[in-house]
């Protein structure tokens, strides 16, 4: 049979907006499977929570990454705005025009990343003069 079902202390907090997320420990790399690890949240109404787990499923659509690792804005970035694109580009439809034939360099080492490369590693196949490089940090 399966393992034993455990229940858990869970809170919900609806409509807060998180700022920031740190450790407990002020450790700043955060691991895939921490023990004992303590997260705080500070929350936009000036609060502090603490969890030992905490699932982010609220996207980047308001705050996307920058391009250091860091957190920092990139020297330049501002600047080349235009040419940035944060969001899952339609590389293989309606965007098309923007990376065939180009060389595009992905900067990223999460999912969005490995679906963008998956759809510019088919153009470069259909495309001639497309390229791509990939980053999983900017210097």
């Amino acid at each position: 049979m399966g393992s034993p079902l455990v229940t858990l202390g869970l809170v919900l907090l609806l409509a807060a907006t998180m700022l920031t997320i740190g450790t407990e420990d002020g450790e700043r790399t955060l691991q895939a499977h921490p023990q004992g690890q303590i997260f705080v949240l500070r929350l936009e109404a000036g609060t502090e929570v603490t969890a030992r787990a905490v699932i982010d499923a609220c996207g980047t659509w308001k705050t996307p990454n920058v391009l250091s690792a860091n957190g920092l804005l990139a020297p330049g970035e501002l600047d080349a705005t235009a040419w940035i694109d944060h969001a899952l580009p339609d590389i293989l439809g309606s965007e098309r025009h923007r990376y065939a034939g180009r060389h595009t360099v992905v900067v990223g080492a999460g999912h969005s990343a490995a679906t963008t490369l998956l759809a510019l590693s088919e153009l470069v196949e259909q495309e001639p003069g497309t390229r791509t490089t990939i980053r999983s940090w900017a210097l």
